[in-house]
Formats: C-alpha cells, structure tokens, sequence
C-alpha cells in the first residue's frame, strides 16, 4: 500500500490543457504524461479537502439545516424482502396516521455540507474497494484505468485538484456513505415528534429532548456521521469502531475541532465487549455487509448487539436500523422480525427513505422501545409469521449458537445429528417418488426422527420410516415395493 501524505493546505495547482497538450506534441502524449505522474504519485490523489470549503464552515451549515422531507409515494430500493413484511414504506406521524416519508439530498447538500466527512477520511475510504472493483487509489496509479479519467480531464480548460476528482467520481463508483444530512433529518424528526401533515419543525419538545442527557449511541460509527450530526445538535454520542483502526485519527481531530470530548466519545472496540451501563435515548445501527459468513454475523454479532442495546434504551427510545440489502445479502427483514418478536416492547415506527444524487430510497426503519400494549404491530399478526418458521436457516445457526455457549460438546453433537437427519430424510424421500420433505415431516417430525436415530441407528430407522410410511399412504409405496421386487 502506498504511503500519502499530504497538507490540509491547498496547494496552488492547476494546469492549461492547451498548454499541455502543446508541449507534449499530442493529446495522447499528454495523458500518457499525466497517468505516469498518478502512477508515480507526483501528481498526488485529488484529495476533495484540496478544494473544499473551510470544515467549519461546512459544520455551521449543518447546524443550520433544513431537512428536505418528502411525503409523496415512492418505491424503496434495496430492500429484498423474503416475504414482502413491512411495506409500504410509511412511517407513523404524531396524529397516528401512516404516511410515507422521504429525506432527499441534493448535489448541493454534498458540497455546502456532507463533504465535510472526506475532510477527515477521504485518505482511508478511497482505500477501500466497492464491490468487486478496485479501490479508488488502486485507480488513481492504474495506467489501465487512470487513462480514461485523464484524457476526460484534458477537455476542461484547466486542469484542477477539483476537476480531477469531479471527473474520477464519474468515472468510478465509490462506496456508499451515509450522510450527515439524513443524520440530522432523522434525528429532527425522532426528537421534535414530526407530524407528516405540517413539514415544519416544531421546537417545543425539540428543545426538552435536547439537553446533555440525551445520548445517541451509534453501534457501527462508519465515517462520522451520526457523530456529526449528533454534534450539530449538541447532542452526547458514543460511537464504536471495532475493525477500521486507521479511522480514529479522524474521529479524534473531528470532535477537536468541532464538538467537545467530555460529550461525544469513540470507543475503539466493539459493543459486545461494552460493560458501562448507560441510559441510552436513540440507537443508529449500519449492518455490516462486508462478511463472508452473513449469517453467522447475524447470528453472533447483529442479533446479540441489539438485544444488549435494547436493555440499555430509555423507554420511548428510538433505534434507527440502516440495512440495505444486496443481491447476495439480504437480511434487513429477517432483523426487523427478530426485533419485533425476540425485543421486549419493540414498537415498529415504520420506515423512512433515504434517497441521494442518484434518485433511490434505502429504507432506514425506525422502532420504539415502548410499553408492551402501546406497541405498533405490522398486520399480520407475528403469530402468522413466526421468525423460525420463516427463516428457518437462523433458527438453526441460533439454537447452534446458544448450545455452544452452554455445552461445546452438545454443540457438536447437534450439528452432527442435523446432518444425519439431512441424509436420513433424503434417502427416503429418495425410495419414495412423489414423496415431499413436507409430507414426511407431517407424518414423523424432526424430533421424532432424531429420537429415532440415536435410539435405533441409521440404517434401521430408515427400516422404521418405510414401514410407518407404508401404512400411511399405501397406494404411494405399493408401486414402489412392487417395482423393487420386479427388480
């Protein structure tokens, strides 16, 4: 990995296209002159701070924000629901009725305000690859791919830090943020009690709740922006960090500059290892999308993580859920049904969409720690939707889980006898056509299949099954007896 530095001042740069292109005798000999000096990093990565506004500045405009919030249709993205539960995307407003809202940014919302974050961790994000391309700074010294980003440079009249980075944020996709502006657009609705009839603010319970009790935690702290605008509304925070080290320089300068240490802390480890018991007002949570094991990371850490935090919240406390699902990782609506029916009291709020410069709604769902008969319940009724009997592949990981802290042998042996019953079940399903997994767990459960299994064997249990199986459903083995005696 290559070593930048850099100075928050900004240098004096800036080159005439004409004038290059002159000197090199040829365009094509001026890019190439220009992707030798990235790859080299004479021409150092166009850093936005180069070009930005003074971070303060920025900061005060947060400060004075106001949200854009939209309360007309839309569709949600990024949300691969299994079983279609908890749509359409409303959320609950003062007056109880369930209207959808949406909190749009603008290409000028990221310049005057959410640039801001890059200030402080644009040298680590631009290190990190999105999806399955290469990592912003990977592009910047790839001849391959630095060539196309030069030779679009060359059609302005000058050559910038700002029309470099313009022109490679066209060119290359980086990795999603979430913006301080929803931070604060969120938060102005939870803490002010936003009615979806009148968009305006109101500042009556606005200026009870904000006061130096009132606690943001934020589980996945990411790029500082719930820590911004926690900030920007003088609120304390507690933020976590439990794998980005590189980030903390960052977090340290950024509450130097523009909060207070005693009120907003990062803690360099993760939640689960927190042992400090604090009253807790609103919780935001970003799910991590970058495990391999997705749901082993549900079941060991996400899960774990919002039951603990879930003790620590003050009643009519909020928990802000940011989990935009994949293609390959989906798990937004399975953790919303854990949180309705494994969280004492969780009162489904509904569902805001957060949309930026490219027009999408990523739904960012909002539950309420309240009084068990006060709670809000998405129809139908949890009893019809059960969490393991809709995702039954979790119910197996968790009750996994939980074995394995009380007896690692008997964890073992429980996922040892679930792979027999696996083999168990297809070899019979196998001797039997037209027989479904359904069917057979209809006429002999899985307890008793296990029960069997570990009293009688494999081979004579499977005896066992063909035998109940041919009292059962006559017709449907007669064939099949018939066939293997021709045989």
């Amino acid at each position: 990995m290559v070593d930048i530095k850099f100075s928050y001042l900004k240098p004096d740069f800036q080159l005439s296209s004409q004038d290059l292109i002159v000197k090199h005798g040829s365009e094509v000999k001026a890019v190439s002159h220009l992707v030798e000096r990235a790859k080299n990093l004479d021409l150092m990565f166009p850093y936005r701070k180069l070009f930005t506004n003074n971070p303060k500045d920025l900061f005060r405009r947060l400060q004075t924000y106001q949200p854009k919030y939209d309360t007309t249709h839309y569709h949600l993205h990024a949300y691969r629901a299994r079983f279609k539960l908890f749509l359409p995307p409303f959320f609950l407003g003062r007056k109880g009725q369930s209207d959808p809202i949406q909190i749009r940014e603008t290409t000028l919302d990221y310049e005057d305000i959410n640039a801001l974050q890059d200030i402080y961790f644009e040298d680590v994000r631009i290190r990190a690859p999105y999806k399955n391309q290469l990592s912003l700074l990977n592009v910047w010294t790839s001849p391959e791919k630095c060539e196309p980003i030069m030779a679009r440079c060359l059609r302005f009249q000058n050559i910038t830090w700002e029309s470099l980075r313009t022109t490679l944020s066209m060119l290359v996709r980086e990795p999603r943020q979430f913006r301080p502006t929803w931070a604060v657009s969120i938060l102005k609705i939870l803490l002010s009690n936003f009615s979806v009839v009148d968009t305006n603010i109101t500042t009556t319970r606005w200026e009870r709740l904000l006061q130096p009790q009132c606690c943001i935690l934020d589980l996945t702290a990411g790029y500082g922006s719930v820590l911004l605008a926690s900030m920007a509304l003088d609120c304390e925070y507690i933020g976590f960090v439990e794998h980005n080290q590189s980030l903390l320089n960052g977090y340290e300068e950024m509450i130097l500059q523009l909060g207070y240490p005693n009120r907003q802390r990062i803690i360099p480890n993760s939640f689960l290892e927190f042992d400090e018991q604090i009253p807790v007002d609103i919780v935001f949570l970003t799910a991590d999308l970058t495990p391999a094991d997705f749901l082993g990371y549900l079941v060991q850490s996400l899960f774990p993580s919002l039951q603990k935090v879930w003790e620590m919240m003050s009643m009519d406390g909020y928990l802000v859920l940011y989990m935009p699902d994949t293609k390959k990782k989906c798990g937004a609506e399975a953790t919303n049904l854990f949180i309705e029916q494994f969280l004492l009291g969780s009162s489904f709020e509904g569902c805001i969409g957060l949309s930026g410069s490219d027009l999408k709604a990523r739904p960012a769902w909002i539950w309420k720690k309240t009084k068990p008969s006060e709670r809000n319940i998405w129809s139908p009724p949890p009893t019809k939707r059960t969490f393991f009997l809709l995702y039954p592949e979790l119910k197996d990981l968790i009750v996994g889980s939980h074995l394995a802290r009380i007896d690692l042998d008997l964890s073992i042996k429980f996922k040892h006898n679930k792979q027999i019953l696996a083999d168990l079940i297809t070899q019979i399903i196998d001797q039997v056509p037209g027989l479904t997994k359904k069917t057979l767990m209809h006429i002999v459960p899985e307890s008793m299949l296990l029960e069997l299994i570990n009293k009688y064997g494999f081979i004579e249990c499977q005896s066992m099954i063909i035998k109940i199986l041919q009292y059962w459903t006559p017709p449907l083995l007669q064939g099949r007896i018939y066939h293997a005696s021709a045989d």
